[in-house]
């Protein structure tokens, strides 16, 4: 359609029909099946929402899908748009998002991105609610699953790679589908690492570390953008004028369709800053937030009543609808409103089959080596291996948002998989040894226990494999329920019950390589001592052992490197690399008093972020930069040799860094990520990364916040991780 012919459908819309399309249900409220993600008000008041309502959330099953859209279509000029939470791949299943972040591959990223929205698009889904690129800091938090990592350069380039997969060149396309970016704003840093609990945030520190994820998927394009249910100094999220629309929309110049998080509009009256729900309805408006998700506030009983007051004029809901209804163009809905529900099977199995094979080149890319004492891994093929752990019963590496909906593929065990690979030559056993928890923990929703009965005699055989074994793979860490949404701990540590179990294991085989499954960086002080190797796997998806087994055989390497400071004690956090200088900093190893520092442990994280090794090593010489000086408007560039000194072909990710010297009544952190590159190497050959430096990656947000680079000095890092200040060099702005 053309924009005359949307602007003569919108007025010839009812103002009842309007608000139904800012209106977003559950399925559930037409009697249909969805998944339920928040909490589900049966009597919530929407009149005749079958005829009005403008979206639906959460529902898999094409065929239902589409007699939904036709039932709509009877009595709406409008097709209704399907939004889903497909948040690391639908029916092949990917690494988590801290995972792909690992991997330093935007362009692997973009390619899981583009085949989850094939594969969903043909269910018919038009919209996802990902990514979500909230920065957080605080392992405590559930989410930190769902976002890129602590960094803002990282968080941004996965960003906008994952937009442009989703969205990929047209939305016109059958198989592309609209990325909405959550949660806006500052969703990941509420203070005590509570999930939904309010946020206190200099502007500065909004603007220059936790923002930029946010702008980078505006400048992709993306076609939504997604509240967050958090307040932001005291004013909730969904009706924070200054995040919505001094920045959003007016700053940004953002012209996409925003949304609530799941019955957030409501929060508001329960966060006690409106009088009632007609105000907040008001206020929504004048945030432009173009659609409520499953509060209720946009219907005739609140919105409508805003507008017959005079509170909230027609042509302001007429600015949120064209909004929707231009995003249903896009999306060529209003040629085939039917265009989308193809159902599944229509992908062909050989385009499944190459889906796979981006999911399990993904397990070894995203999985990070961060110990390997005496050489350990990778496992000759004829050695006899105990694989010991709760996680040797489960084939689901995955997590809730893939577990919501049925369509996606299930892995192997890791029998299965190991028996997959002809030419292992070895013996290998399995046993459970535990269950994930112990029968003493409090949880709302525990994993079911893989032991039956007498746990006493699954460790009992665990031990006894461990005896037997040239190698034992523990397979361990935290199961899905121990984290995600409202999924906060106090002790981000392994499960008490599986740590003895390792301890006991230790005693009879010292031989020891863990497989750790997380959805969070993690305190492995004491497993780092009783384990020889250790890959954090995070949650590796459908092709998750098939991957690990590549791994631990040789296959592949692990490549990842860690997008969090993994710490080595709870009280560390919230714990990141990139600290604003104090004038009291600490330098490890030598004794002051009086300096930022802990009496008890070192400042120092366990494994840095950007941490990880190789089967192979690697050797960096020979920093240079073009010129020491910078002049405005222009660049200059440093380099420095990368060596594979070791006897494997690998992956090494040059990471730059920057740190700015002295700015102006503004302090500045003592290093900051700038730009990456992932190489590989040949054993024995070396190889000249080169990195560009420009005028804009010096700016930053000023006293005034104003976005500025300043004259004077900058020290320049290459190297393997955050903390790695061997090859460095100085230049100066002017």
């Amino acid at each position: 359609m053309t924009n005359k012919q949307l602007k003569e459908l919108l007025d010839s819309l009812t103002l009842k029909e309007k608000i139904g399309q800012m209106f977003q249900a559950l399925p559930q409220i037409f009697g249909e099946d969805g998944a339920i993600t928040g909490i589900f008000d049966e009597n919530i008041e929407v009149d005749d929402v079958i005829s009005t309502v403008g979206s639906i959330l959460n529902m898999y099953d094409t065929e239902r899908m589409r007699k939904l859209q036709a039932q709509h279509l009877e009595s709406s000029k409008i097709p209704l748009l399907f939004m889903n939470d497909i948040i690391h791949g639908f029916n092949t299943v990917f690494p988590i998002s801290p995972a792909l972040a690992a991997t330093f591959n935007p362009e692997l990223i973009k390619k899981t991105a583009r085949i989850s929205a094939k594969e969903s698009a043909a269910l018919g889904i038009n919209v996802t609610f990902s990514p979500m690129v909230d920065i957080s800091r605080d392992a405590r938090w559930g989410r930190v699953c769902e976002g890129y990592g602590e960094d803002t350069y990282l968080s941004s380039i996965c960003s906008k790679a994952m937009i442009e997969g989703y969205q990929g060149d047209s939305l016109e396309s059958d198989d592309t589908i609209a990325a909405c970016v959550k949660h806006f704003a500052l969703y990941g840093a509420p203070y005590d690492g509570r999930d939904y609990n309010n946020v206190d945030m200099s502007e500065r520190m909004m603007r220059n570390d936790y923002l930029p994820p946010y702008k980078a998927a505006v400048d992709a394009n993306v076609a939504m953008i997604m509240t967050a249910f958090n307040n932001i100094n005291g004013t909730p999220a969904t009706i924070n004028h200054h995040t919505n629309v001094d920045i959003l929309r007016d700053e940004w110049g953002f012209d996409g369709v925003s949304i609530t998080d799941y019955g957030s509009a409501k929060m508001c009256y329960n966060a006690g800053v409106v009088e009632n729900h007609t105000e907040t309805a008001q206020l929504l408006i004048e945030n432009k937030v173009d659609i409520d998700m499953m509060g209720g506030i946009y219907g005739m009983k609140y919105l409508g009543k805003a507008v017959e007051s005079g509170a909230v004029s027609i042509e302001q809901i007429d600015e949120c609808v064209m909004r929707i209804l231009e995003l249903k163009n896009k999306l060529g809905l209003f040629e085939n409103p039917y265009k989308y529900f193809r159902g599944s099977e229509s992908i062909p199995e050989s385009e499944r089959k190459n889906h796979r094979e981006v999911a399990r080149k993904s397990v070894s890319e995203s999985s990070t080596l961060v110990k390997n004492e005496n050489e350990l891994l990778p496992i000759a093929k004829d050695k006899k291996v105990a694989f010991i752990g709760p996680f040797v019963a489960s084939n689901d590496l995955t997590t809730h948002w893939a577990q919501i909906h049925d369509k996606r593929e299930i892995g192997l065990y890791i029998n299965e998989a190991v028996n997959s690979f002809t030419d292992l030559k070895g013996e290998y056993s399995y046993s459970i040894g535990c269950p994930y928890l112990s029968d003493d923990e409090e949880l709302l929703e525990k994993p079911e226990s893989p032991c039956e009965n007498d746990v006493q005699q699954y460790e009992k055989q665990a031990i006894e494999n461990a005896k037997n074994a040239d190698t034992v793979v523990m397979l361990m860490g935290e199961p899905h329920q121990l984290f995600g949404e409202s999924g906060s701990r106090t002790e981000i540590t392994i499960p008490e019950i599986q740590m003895e179990l390792l301890r006991k294991i230790s005693k009879v085989n010292e031989n020891i390589v863990v497989i750790l499954f997380n959805g969070r960086p993690l305190v492995l002080s004491e497993l780092s001592k009783l384990a020889k190797s250790i890959i954090v796997s995070w949650y590796p998806g459908s092709q998750g052992y098939l991957g690990i087994c590549d791994m631990l055989f040789g296959y592949t390497s692990p490549s990842g490197r860690l997008p969090f400071s993994f710490p080595r004690k709870n009280g560390q956090v919230p714990l990141f690399y990139s600290n604003i200088a104090t004038g009291h900093d600490h330098e490890e190893g030598q004794f002051n008093k009086f300096t930022l520092r802990y009496i008890d442990t070192p400042n120092t994280p366990l494994y840095p972020f950007g941490y990880g090794l190789s089967y192979t090593e690697f050797k960096y010489s020979n920093p240079s930069i073009s010129s020491s000086t910078l002049k405005r408007g222009e660049s200059i560039s440093v380099s420095v040799d990368i060596e594979n000194i070791g006897k494997r072909d690998g992956y090494e990710t040059a990471q730059l860094y920057i740190r700015d010297v002295k700015a102006k009544l503004v302090a500045r952190p003592l290093k900051q990520l700038k730009g990456f590159e992932k190489v590989f190497l040949k054993s024995g050959e070396k190889k000249t990364v080169t990195f560009e430096i420009t005028e804009e990656m010096l700016k930053f947000y000023d006293k005034d916040c104003n976005f500025v680079a300043e004259n004077g000095e900058f020290i320049i890092y290459v190297g393997a991780h955050s903390m790695d200040n061997r090859n460095s060099v100085k230049f100066e702005l002017i």
